[in-house]
């Protein structure tokens, strides 16, 4: 009874969306606007994360074809504008006093306080200055060199006690980036129980936070938006316990001591000594969200592409054995890969792991002729702008050469990380992993992928990634199983 009512208020409430997209109308009858109402006769595309990503690369595929690179339409009564022209983000930039990254706003009560993609500028510079200084510079890859070592090694012994047998790659590389992450930026060494128990937390914040569901508090009062989400004040609860006990625990005492999470601390104005996670837990669920999925998904990608492309796979290949007669490589060693590094940025470029970007107006402002209200939604969507033919020559071919020389490729046309403030605080650190991955892999082990035919993509917890898991079969370099 009581879900049958919930589903019937579901029902009602989302028919006065529609009702109030059908009033509102045209707006700007020179731009195209995507048909009908965004989720009319399709509701479940709310909670369906690969239908709404569809969908608004549906609207951002409208926008490429108009010459003006705009269309919009209305999410119940908000206006959604759709941007792909890299002018067009160019110049939103220099107006960004007058919109914010709402989305980030909207995870801040989900994810137990702020963090620094949802900071204000005043704690945003300094925070960043601490993740250029201990996370991402050379000399902080450098220095944790070996850290990474027993994470890597598992994951070698692993492939090397299943050669010949089906592995899930997706199983295969996501505890090792999750306890490569917590040694090398909280110096925590969890137990297995403890990463199994991390990796559960996480699908679990990918499932019902991370997803398009947070999109209806841009629509919605948040008193009803929260009983479509998770309360934020019962799930804080619980989430404070699961990272208590498997990050905080008594067997990782070293994190109270930690650099990098100090100094964020110190940041918020703390000035005692750190003894709860509660004054950092929202930059340590950032940290395990981002720091895990997309590395995750572009990993995966990247091997998907490789097997697809042996020329560019042989290329590669030779660029290892080049630069490495040994088999073992570490960190600071995977700076000299440069043709990988192409790689990584054309998987980039054609699977960006954030492939759309939802920005709140705060002030009314003119845009290219436009006149934006205060409750409008800018969406960015670099999966599209990454696949502009004016752009990129055979946009939908994977040629990680055109990478040789980034000079033409126009400011903005190329955004995989965000921009500005906004873009990734780890994406260093996040390249250096999939490098180490890459290349320790292909100079120890030949394989090939079992599932390889179909190179579609959805958006699956908070990343675009392949809508098939790919399966591999391993065996060593002189062919051995």
């Amino acid at each position: 009874m009581q879900n049958a009512l919930k589903s019937g208020l579901k029902t009602a409430l989302f028919n006065l969306l529609v009702l109030s997209s059908k009033i509102t109308g045209w707006r700007y009858p020179k731009i195209p606007r995507l048909k009908g109402n965004f989720f009319y006769g399709r509701l479940p595309s709310l909670f369906n994360d690969n239908q709404l990503i569809s969908d608004i690369f549906k609207a951002g595929e409208l926008a490429a074809k108009h010459e003006s690179g705009l269309s919009y339409f209305w999410l119940g009564s908000n206006l959604m504008l759709v941007i792909t022209k890299p002018e067009h983000l160019e110049q939103l930039m220099k107006n960004k006093d007058h919109f914010k990254l709402s989305v980030f706003d909207d995870y801040v009560d989900y994810l137990g306080g702020s963090f620094i993609l949802a900071d204000e500028p005043e704690l945003w510079a300094p925070k960043r200055e601490v993740y250029d200084r201990l996370v991402l510079s050379q000399k902080a890859l450098e220095k944790t060199a070996g850290a990474v070592s027993p994470e890597l090694t598992n994951t070698l012994q692993y492939i090397g006690a299943h050669l010949g047998e089906p592995i899930n790659l997706h199983q295969l590389f996501s505890k090792f980036i999750l306890a490569n992450l917590l040694k090398r930026v909280l110096d925590v060494e969890p137990s297995n129980e403890e990463l199994e128990a991390l990796l559960d937390y996480l699908h679990f914040l990918h499932d019902q936070i991370v997803c398009s569901r947070t999109v209806i508090r841009n629509v919605l009062p948040k008193f009803l938006a929260n009983r479509f989400l998770i309360d934020p004040e019962q799930f804080s609860v619980e989430m404070k316990k699961t990272l208590h006990k498997n990050i905080f625990s008594a067997s990782n005492k070293s994190i109270y001591t930690n650099e990098f999470i100090n100094m964020i601390h110190k940041i918020r104005g703390k000035n005692s000594a750190l003894e709860t996670n509660a004054d950092v837990i929202g930059e340590i669920n950032v940290l395990l969200i981002g720091g895990t999925s997309t590395v995750l998904s572009t990993l995966l990608v990247l091997f998907k592409y490789l097997k697809a492309n042996p020329a560019v796979e042989t290329k590669l290949i030779a660029e290892i054995n080049d630069e490495f007669s040994e088999q073992e490589i570490s960190f600071a060693d995977v700076k000299k890969l440069k043709y990988l590094d192409n790689i990584i940025s054309e998987v980039l470029r054609l699977a960006t792991p954030a492939p759309v970007s939802f920005k709140k107006v705060l002030t009314p402002f003119k845009f290219d002729n436009i006149r934006l209200a205060k409750g409008d939604t800018l969406v960015t969507v670099p999966y599209i702008t990454h696949r502009l033919p004016n752009i990129w020559k055979e946009p939908e071919q994977f040629i990680p050469e055109r990478f040789d020389s980034i000079k033409d490729i126009p400011r903005y046309a190329y955004r995989p990380f965000g921009v500005d403030q906004h873009q990734c605080p780890g994406r260093h650190f996040g390249i250096q992993t999939i490098k180490l991955i890459v290349a320790t892999i292909y100079k120890q082990f030949d394989f090939k992928i079992l599932n390889n035919e179909d190179m579609s993509f959805i958006f699956s917890a908070g990343a675009l990634r392949p809508k098939v898991t790919p399966i591999a079969c391993f065996s060593h370099k002189n062919g051995e199983l």
